[in-house]
């Protein structure tokens, strides 16, 4: 098939392979614009909802709003309390140490002067705080004090809003995240929001207050509704209902005070009377923060496999390019010698031998109907025509000698001048193959420069190349952002320099075994190990090291990721699941599993422990005559007496209701429960004021001891639950001991 190509033909062959190998370029291109347009629609939500300006902005809301300074500042002045009034300095103190963290990011004109419209509106409701202390021993009623402590909210409200609009992209199109929605609710019921508004109801009576806060308790729900439009976990479901409820709660409030004020009861006696527990929607709007700040660690995770993905198709697409164009060439190249250089030299042999009168060559009969077997026709001719030539010429060569003399002259000159022509061409046609496969390489290898160093320089992680010594030669944006050095600072030094002790010391020991030829103890696995920052502050990492071959030289690849923040998400997770949500003593798993580590530890130090089962008396009652709110609340403070007694070394926890259990441990004999217990029935047995009503209850205790009652946790419980109730039946608001309690029965 390939005889009967001719020069046109073959022309239009090598298109069409060119042509195949730029779709294959283009292809290639229009996949990697696809991964690239997903991944910056990815990037541009990460943006929004992980802004270091939306953080602290989201922090300055908290420290302000529901919960924080406003709150208990108007509390402070409705119900006095020292408690309240260092809450509330504290607060504003958090607020000025957030203003000093964002004062420290690049700010435009705008935002600096809402900075400094927040922070001095902190100074005046730093000295409205003395004023009301002040007030307040005096005896002045709390619309006397309000009235005199009046702070304008607008300069700062205006300036928390110039911060949300500044740390958020102005694009209608950004997405509408949890953190976001989460952000609106703190902005929605917070400072200058429904909580605002709702303490100034109930201080000054005006129904623009009860107007505002009704309009805000709307909008929250709305934002709340749509929340739900993602998926949400049994606990983020659990704390929408928590909010709404709250919503709820004042929602009602607002409604029974407009007919209380009529009546003409005190600004005192209404607050006392629309009281609503904030615990839990405080509890849920900090599982909603954290539940938003696991979901923006899982998109990250996603942004960075889509990164990934974009590399290893990068990389693969670009080999089959570089063999593609490898095959094409190599076939180009077979095709010019099979059916133009080798038939071209042969024909420009044999003219070089008929030229010198060597006429016995061997000229192959043509079989194709291209332009190469129209030559070697022609060139039969030629042969003939130069054979009968030389014949005319051996019978003239007698006659003419002079002449034929003077042919030969010029027929020699003619094969010198052919023999320059054919080593002419032959250079030129090399030196245009070599000069375009020189311009391709230079072309391939700066393309191939530019995108990955653009790929190196888009990615959060950080990405960091070393050579055989273990010294940097690239340093990415990541990886100035994550450990604090510029490219000038720490390019050349070693790698090691990035860690602390003793892993900087190691590090030199381990690269030499390996490059001796030892097995890789880290390379192609991802581990968690501790980094060092320019400023000398340690943080946790993933770490993933590859080797990379370049000829005989080995360098080295490390792709790093801060987890800083996922370790502290995983930490407050795992201590929600052990502590109980009210009271904030351990609950019955982490009990359970802390009581056996004490059973194991007393064994092992041949000591004495013993456990109290503890019962309120007297509970129900209060809890059914005040309400649950009430309960809740002396719950909590039997909780605090309860550590108040115990050791740090004890352990408190509650096992549900109004039941209570305590392991004292490291005892030297079975009299040293006493004390503890007397203690505990004497403070319990005291009246206390809870949420302004005074109850008094009281406890009954049941005590068991290991070794000497039972040598297992189970049987302990069921011997101290044994004297718990001949405790009760002795007449409660008293203890009984598992032996004393045997005896009785």
């Amino acid at each position: 098939m390939l005889k009967n190509l001719t020069l046109k033909q073959t022309s239009a062959f090598m298109a069409v392979l060119l042509l195949i190998a730029g779709g294959g370029f283009i292809i290639a291109s229009v996949y990697i614009n696809i991964e690239v347009r997903t991944v910056k629609d990815a990037w541009t939500e990460f943006q929004v909802v992980r802004s270091e300006k939306a953080r602290l902005g989201g922090q300055l809301r908290a420290a302000l709003g529901y919960g924080g300074m406003i709150h208990n500042i108007k509390n402070y002045v409705l119900r006095g309390g020292d408690p309240l009034r260092d809450v509330a300095r504290l607060q504003i103190g958090g607020v000025s140490m957030v203003l000093d963290q964002y004062e420290q990011l690049p700010l435009n004109v705008t935002e600096r002067a809402a900075l400094e419209n927040i922070q001095a509106t902190m100074t005046a409701y730093e000295k409205a705080l003395d004023v009301i202390e002040t007030m307040k021993s005096g005896g002045e009623s709390a619309v006397n004090i309000d009235a005199s402590i009046k702070v304008d909210d607008s300069l700062a409200l205006r300036g928390l809003e110039t911060l949300r609009l500044e740390s958020v992209p102005h694009d209608r199109g950004a997405p509408r995240s949890k953190a976001v929605l989460i952000s609106e609710i703190q902005a929605l019921v917070g400072y200058g929001g429904m909580i605002h508004g709702f303490k100034n109801f109930v201080l000054r009576g005006q129904d623009e207050y009860n107007e505002k806060a009704t309009a805000y308790i709307s909008d929250i729900k709305d934002v709340i509704a749509r929340y739900r439009n993602f998926d949400l976990s049994l606990g983020e479901s659990n704390a929408l209902d928590d909010m709404l409820r709250m919503l709820d709660a004042y929602h009602g409030a607002l409604e029974n005070i407009r007919p209380m004020t009529e009546e003409g009861l005190s600004v005192e006696n209404i607050d006392d009377n629309v009281k609503i527990n904030d615990g839990p929607a405080l509890r849920a709007l900090r599982l909603l923060v954290q539940e938003a700040n696991l979901g923006i660690l899982k998109r990250s995770q996603a942004m960075d496999t889509s990164l990934r993905k974009i590399a290893n198709a990068e990389q693969a697409i670009t080999m089959a390019e570089i063999l593609l164009i490898l095959i094409v060439t190599a076939f180009l190249m077979w095709v010019l010698r099979k059916q133009i250089i080798a038939p071209l030299k042969s024909m420009t042999d044999n003219m070089s031998r008929i030229a010198v009168g060597d006429y016995d060559v061997n000229i192959p009969d043509p079989t194709g109907n291209n332009e190469i077997s129209e030559m070697t026709r022609n060139l039969q001719v030629l042969l003939n025509n130069s054979i009968k030539r030389h014949e005319v010429e051996q019978h003239l060569e007698e006659t003419n000698t002079e002449m034929n003399q003077q042919l030969l002259e010029m027929q020699h000159l003619r094969e010198q001048a052919d023999e320059q022509a054919a080593d002419a061409v032959g250079m030129a046609e090399n030196l245009v193959f070599a000069t375009e496969e020189a311009e391709q390489a230079k072309a391939k290898a700066e393309a191939d420069e530019r995108r990955t160093r653009a790929i190196m320089n888009t990615v959060t992680d950080a990405i960091i190349t070393a050579n055989a010594k273990g010294e940097i030669e690239t340093f990415n944006m990541g990886a100035q952002t994550i450990f604090g050095y510029t490219p000038d600072e720490i390019i050349g030094r070693n790698v090691s320099f990035l860690t602390p002790e003793p892993l900087r010391s190691n590090h030199d020991g381990y690269m030499k075994a390996y490059l001796d030829g030892g097995p890789p103890q880290i390379l192609g696995k991802t581990q968690q190990q501790m980094a060092q920052h320019k400023h000398g502050n340690q943080f946790p990492i993933d770490l993933t090291i590859n080797p990379m071959y370049i000829g005989d030289d080995v360098n080295f690849i490390a792709v790093i990721r801060d987890i800083t923040e996922r370790k502290a998400a995983e930490e407050e997770i795992r201590r929600l699941a052990l502590t109980d949500s009210l009271t904030g003593l351990a609950n019955r798993n982490a009990f359970n599993n802390r009581f056996d580590e004490a059973i194991a530890q007393s064994k092992r130090r041949e000591t004495h422990l013993a456990l109290l089962m503890i019962d309120l008396d007297k509970f129900k009652p209060v809890n059914d005559q005040y309400g649950h709110p009430v309960g809740d609340a002396l719950l909590v403070e039997v909780a605090e007496c309860l550590r108040a007694i115990c050791r740090e070394t004890d352990i408190v926890a509650r096992l549900g209701g109004d039941e209570f259990a305590a392991v004292l441990t490291d005892l030297d004999d079975t009299e040293n429960a006493h004390l503890p217990a007397e203690k505990i029935i004497a403070a319990l047995s005291k009246p206390m004021m809870v949420l302004g009503q005074t109850v008094q209850i009281g406890a009954s205790i049941g005590i068991a001891y290991f070794p000497a009652d039972a040598d297992n946790k189970d049987a302990l419980v069921t011997l101290a639950d044994d004297a718990l109730y001949a405790a009760k039946g002795a007449g409660r608001n008293t203890f009984r001991i598992h032996g004393q309690a045997a005896e009785e029965a």
